[in-house]
């Protein structure tokens, strides 16, 4: 309700720190991360830690993994507000608080978007086809292919082809 109010199209989450230590659960003592939490964080950036107890409960770890688009190192952005959320626990060592970030990305959304490159050698193929082939896969969302010369093994002569490609349409331009 809360993103939806404030109108958040991205979320970017930090990797999760895990804890340390044991935990009681309805079916006995387990180790930290709880188990539920452990396996709705498959997937997603954790890292260890020295901090005792359990830092990332199984409602936490369902809300960030459901909610986050990307994980990693917060990026430049025009913060319009900051807000925290305090947990009941008061360990010694360190805060039990969730930060969160509202704000506009401070550089051009281009730049975040990650690409893939694939390349791949054709020896024979008939030179009508390649046409064909950069207009389908520029239909499915390739955002650059090219074509270079080269030498193959056995001095043959062939085609290395180049597509550059968004990293979420991997799927339909790989399977042209």
């Amino acid at each position: 309700i809360a993103l939806d109010a404030l109108k958040v199209d991205r979320v970017i989450a930090s990797p999760l720190p895990m804890g340390s230590g044991m935990i009681v659960c309805e079916h006995g003592v387990f180790p930290v991360p709880a188990p539920a939490t452990a396996e709705i964080l498959k997937g997603k950036p954790v890292y260890g830690g020295a901090w005792e107890g359990e830092m990332v409960t199984p409602t936490g770890a369902a809300l960030v993994a459901t909610l986050a688009d990307a994980f990693g190192p917060m990026p430049p952005l025009r913060a319009a507000k900051v807000g925290y959320g305090a947990g009941h626990r008061n360990p010694e060592d360190h805060p039990n608080l969730l930060r969160g970030f509202l704000g506009d990305l401070d550089e051009p959304p281009a730049l975040l978007e990650k690409v893939i490159v694939i390349q791949t050698t054709i020896d024979d193929l008939n030179p009508q086809v390649y046409g064909f082939l950069m207009e389908r896969l520029f239909s499915v969302g390739a955002l650059e292919v090219f074509y270079t010369p080269i030498q193959m093994k056995k001095n043959r002569p062939g085609t290395l082809v180049t597509v550059i490609l968004p990293e979420s349409r991997f799927d339909e331009v790989g399977a042209e």
